[in-house]
């Protein structure tokens, strides 16, 4: 077994064999040697350090955390030797280096050639151009508009300026290793001092940098703290749609819940539509706020495994989605209808009213609405029931009764089941004295789900019968025998008799 140490390389902690430890600081006492005791010495080995823990950072992951003696062969492979040091050489000079393609720099700002704040020339030695060029090309735009002052200023805020000798290989695409570190401080060391008008602008370019993070950082706390409320809503939101709760709501202002939904779908109380919901759903609104925090704390680490694997469970929640689809559509693919005929007595001398018993909810009662084919359907939350508003039909009877006939239609995953669940359909209808009170409304039984369920209440009237229909019955009656133009709507609230030919109103 290896002995492992702790070192601190370039401001970096690392986890390393003792052999790769040991090849590691021969290679830098070497260094030391190399370049001596001197500030400026020191200056560039720190620097030489800093690119050495870059390309170690790049050696470590997830499923290897310790530095062995591989990866520091590897370093120095590519840092190069004290030996490999000549200092005859003048920096920049190699025709190699000269033709360094541009994808291999960094954009940085050149302060040791900046006019202002040294865009122009960081742009320059990014492309290969000279910065006089693009200094004309900025003066030209001047003229044109002046959006140049906004992208040079932008520009200005945004780029890093190239301080460090590595930076400055970065920059130009130089190799970062120890020969061209060396001959690049050594370079910077020989500059020589500043005019005052490169320094105002050095320092008005920090201070506009300092504004600009400043305001990075606030703008990022406010976003996180719009994704954190804006999340945390769509929580709450979600509470009250799959609860039904409506809290302060009138009922007439939520016309939709989840249960309601899922009501009308899929098996009452299966666990998997509310696993689906929860990943579909609730899933993105964490992420929102997941993303909210990260903002809000300046939160920095490698968190790309739990955005796949959220990926993954919200695809699975749409996946569960497109199954209970499935499973809902073969669940009402046949159609069934069951009838009921009742008789009652007619009152010839006496004017016949049919009336509502009872409404489909009651005020304050906490209700979801929904339109399916043209039906009203209620999910009452409080009972954990549906209600389907009936429909009313008045006809002329072929007898001297008055006849009812109970139409209940239902559909199911064939006829059989259709027919099960249409005769679960409870209807109340009755008569006192010479009211008939029809069914606004139908109940499903609370043992069986929504299956397309309808009720259709036909009502015969003998000819000669006077009838009165109550204003209650303005939204379930559809249709009418009349023997004369009038508008369905025009029924409810007035009294009519029944002809050979359909309705005629009394004393219009």
């Amino acid at each position: 077994m290896k002995k492992a140490l702790n070192i601190n390389l370039g401001g970096i902690v690392f986890h390393i064999d003792e052999d790769a430890y040991e090849r590691l600081h021969g290679y830098l006492a070497g260094l030391e040697r190399k370049f001596g005791n001197s500030a400026e010495s020191k200056e560039i080995i720190g620097d030489i350090e800093s690119r050495m823990a870059e390309l170690l950072q790049e050696r470590i992951s997830r499923n290897k955390q310790s530095v062995d003696m591989g990866d520091v062969e590897y370093v120095i492979s590519v840092m190069g030797g004290p030996e490999e040091v000549a200092h005859e050489t003048e920096y920049g000079s190699n025709p190699e280096d000269s033709h360094k393609r541009w994808y291999q720099r960094k954009l940085y700002r050149d302060p040791d050639e900046a006019v202002i704040g040294g865009v122009c020339s960081g742009l320059g030695a990014f492309f290969g151009i000279d910065p006089v060029i693009l200094r004309i090309l900025f003066l030209v735009l001047l003229f044109f508009g002046g959006s140049s002052v906004l992208l040079y200023l932008i520009l200005w805020i945004a780029l890093p300026a190239a301080r460090t000798p590595v930076q400055k290989l970065e920059m130009r695409g130089e190799n970062v290793n120890v020969s061209n570190i060396e001959k690049a401080s050594r370079m910077s060391s020989q500059d020589g001092p500043r005019s005052g008008w490169q320094v105002f602008f050095e320092t008005l370019g920090r201070i506009l940098s300092g504004i600009f993070k400043a305001a990075i950082k606030v703008l990022a706390v406010v976003a996180g703290l719009l994704l954190i409320i804006i999340g945390a809503s769509m929580v709450f939101f979600f509470i009250v749609l799959n609860t039904g709760i409506t809290g302060g709501f009138h009922p007439h202002d939520f016309n939709f819940s989840i249960p309601m939904l899922f009501h009308f779908a899929v098996i009452e109380g299966s666990w998997v539509y509310h696993l689906a919901n929860f990943l579909v759903f609730i899933l993105p609104v964490l992420a929102v706020i997941y993303i909210g925090i990260k903002l809000l704390l300046g939160f920095r680490f490698n968190d790309r495994m739990v955005w796949i694997s959220a990926l993954i469970l919200w695809l699975l929640g749409i996946v569960l989605w497109v199954v209970l689809a499935v499973q809902s559509v073969q669940s009402i693919r046949s159609d069934n209808t069951v009838e009921e005929n009742i008789h009652f007595m007619s009152l010839p001398n006496r004017t016949l009213v049919l009336e509502v018993k009872d409404p489909c909810t009651q005020p304050g009662q906490n209700r979801s609405k929904l339109k399916v084919n043209d039906k009203t359907m209620y999910y009452i939350g409080t009972k954990n029931e549906i209600v389907g508003q009936s429909e009313l039909v008045i006809e002329r009877a072929s007898g001297n009764d008055v006849e009812v006939r109970i139409e209940k239609s239902a559909r199911g995953k064939d006829e059989q089941e259709a027919e099960d669940q249409a005769k679960k359909i409870s209807v109340q209808l009755s008569q006192v004295d010479s009211i008939i009170y029809v069914p606004a409304c139908f109940v499903i039984s609370k043992r069986s789900d929504w299956r397309v369920q309808q009720l259709k209440v036909i009502v015969k009237i003998p000819a000669g019968q006077t009838l009165y229909i109550s204003p209650n019955l303005k939204d379930i009656l559809v249709d009418a025998d009349l023997n004369e133009t009038r508008w369905i709507r025009e029924l409810p609230g007035n009294t009519w008799i029944m002809t050979s030919n359909g309705l005629k109103q009394v004393n219009p």
